[in-house]
């Protein structure tokens, strides 16, 4: 079963971007201006600005809180999948391999 989009209104959806960034985290973003939120799914390339570069990166994960004030949240470019291209495992085996590598390398300083 495909993951969707929770029922949220727009300006309340995050998408969470995993980007090429020497930070190892996500950025939050909003959907694009007039996207259909039911076809956002995790796994999906999206193009969003990152500084003063227009960068593409991993729709990873969708969801509905922020630690990031909403109004200063930048909206995602562009969708630039119809479907998923990473299957939920693979995200998943990511974002462990994120996890393990922060963990070790904030140990060891």
């Amino acid at each position: 079963m495909e993951p969707s989009a929770p029922a949220v209104e727009p300006h309340r959806l995050i998408l969470r971007i995993a980007v090429p960034s020497r930070l190892y985290r996500t950025f939050d973003y909003l959907p694009p201006p007039g996207c259909d939120l039911a076809t956002l799914q995790p796994g999906m390339r999206v193009q969003v600005s990152l500084g003063r570069q227009q960068v593409v990166g991993f729709l990873v994960e969708l969801g509905t809180d922020t630690t990031f004030d909403l109004a200063r949240l930048k909206p995602v470019q562009a969708v630039l999948d119809t479907e998923a291209l990473l299957p939920p495992d693979v995200l998943y085996g990511q974002k462990q391999s994120a996890v393990v590598f922060l963990e070790f390398n904030l140990r060891d300083k």
